[in-house]
């Protein structure tokens, strides 16, 4: 019988009071919420400390998630759940079964799944100028870079993956020039590098240019003006797609494509994100 009282109250918790609780929150985060520290379990605080109330999981979610409400990096539900559980086993309390657990995920998957998802609206860089303007600082100052003058090959490519937006770009190894590597920025972070096909001379002439001499946060204006134009566009598909071109002999500019119902669209910036025109493909 105290299985089942323990578990009514949370299960009774709808996905939308989670979200709500989430967003309008005022509670203070506790310093070491989330530490591996074994130590965590004696702290004070209501979020460690496991009561029966409902008010337990829903005070552990919204501490995670205040806390990272800065982050850029994906929030991954996995992630919130191995938080959980070590402070619900750290406790010893009755909460510590599997059919809480579970509600839990349920719910967390739900909340991601919004369309005012959490991870959505912390990886939208493409409205943030300043944020792209920091990735690139970031990519500057990898230590393979640090100091060293950076050329792109080619051009950067922006596009949304799996609901998260993604940064591509290939740089030319600034040890040894004859080298190519392709660099994607997911996750609030730069990945490992990965090899890409030596291209010839002529085409490293023709495309190569100092990374110093584009500004990522270009893409913003980009994307805005394309969602604007998106919207007359009968049918119009989301603006899941911003590309940069370098050619040293032909035009270097920002395209956005756009696919409608009836008519596809390109449309032109220029190196500074300044709309030029759209044209029917």
């Amino acid at each position: 019988m105290s299985y089942l009282l323990v578990c009514s109250p949370l299960i009774l918790i709808s996905c939308d009071q989670i979200a709500k609780s989430i967003r309008d929150t005022k509670k203070p985060v506790p310093e070491n919420f989330g530490s591996n520290s074994s130590t965590s379990s004696n702290h004070s605080s209501a979020a460690t400390t496991v009561t029966t109330s409902q008010e337990t999981a829903t005070a552990l979610i919204e501490a995670y998630f205040e806390q990272h409400k800065s982050s850029t990096t994906a929030i991954e539900d996995s992630t919130v759940m191995r938080i959980i559980e070590a402070q619900l086993k750290s406790s010893g309390s009755e909460l510590n079964n599997e059919a809480i657990l579970t509600m839990i995920r349920k719910q967390l998957k739900q909340m991601h799944s919004s369309e005012n998802q959490v991870r959505n609206t912390l990886t939208n860089y493409v409205a943030n100028p300043a944020r792209l303007d920091a990735i690139q600082a970031e990519l500057q100052n990898l230590p393979q870079f640090k100091g060293k003058k950076l050329m792109m090959y080619r051009g950067i490519y922006i596009n949304k993956s799996s609901g998260d937006w993604i940064i591509n770009i290939s740089i030319q190894d600034p040890d040894k020039h004859e080298n190519i590597d392709g660099y994607t920025y997911r996750d609030g972070k730069w990945q490992d590098p990965r090899p890409e096909q030596s291209p010839s001379q002529e085409d490293l002439s023709e495309y190569l240019s100092p990374l110093s001499h584009l500004k990522f946060s270009a893409a913003c204006n980009v994307y805005a003006v394309a969602v604007q134009k998106a919207k007359a566009i009968e049918g119009a598909a989301p603006v899941e797609n911003i590309h940069y071109y370098y050619r040293k002999r032909g035009n270097s500019e920002w395209n956005v494509y756009i696919n409608g119902a009836r008519s596809n669209y390109q449309l032109y910036f220029d190196k500074a994100g300044t709309f030029i025109k759209m044209d029917k493909r």
